[in-house]
């Protein structure tokens, strides 16, 4: 039997510290996933009530529609993710400790070939 929303909330507000920190990560982890397939969603009905055509014409046709996604989609993300560091800003989360260092490798032969392999599928799909 399902519990209703006010008996969820009581029954979340009861439990520990820690296990409500817990339960807050765990909804809000889902959260990121969710919230780019809806906006997804939300660009793809905007094209095509714009006219934007996604399953027919050549496979040129249909990339330069679908690139008309990615600017805005990209642009969602990065506006998420400065509000998201505003808020966390604003309740006081900081970084305690060390912070941590990338090292980073150096490219292999095989990086260089996978890179040219997807610039040339790229470029051969863009001619077509």
């Amino acid at each position: 039997m399902a519990l209703g929303r006010r008996q969820q909330r009581r029954r979340h507000q009861h439990q520990a510290p820690d296990l409500r920190a817990a339960r807050e990560r765990e909804l809000r982890s889902q959260e990121g996933p969710r919230a780019l397939t809806e906006e997804v969603e939300l660009l793809v009905k905007a094209q095509t009530a714009r006219g934007a055509d996604f399953t027919h014409g050549t496979l040129r046709e249909r990339a330069q529609s679908l690139s008309a996604l990615f600017v805005p989609l990209l642009q969602g993300a990065l506006r998420r993710a400065a509000d998201l560091a505003t808020a966390l800003d604003a309740r006081g989360y900081t970084v305690e400790g060390r912070q941590t260092l990338l090292h980073e490798g150096r490219l292999a032969a095989r990086d260089y070939l996978t890179f040219a392999a997807v610039v040339l599928i790229t470029v051969g799909a863009l001619l077509v």
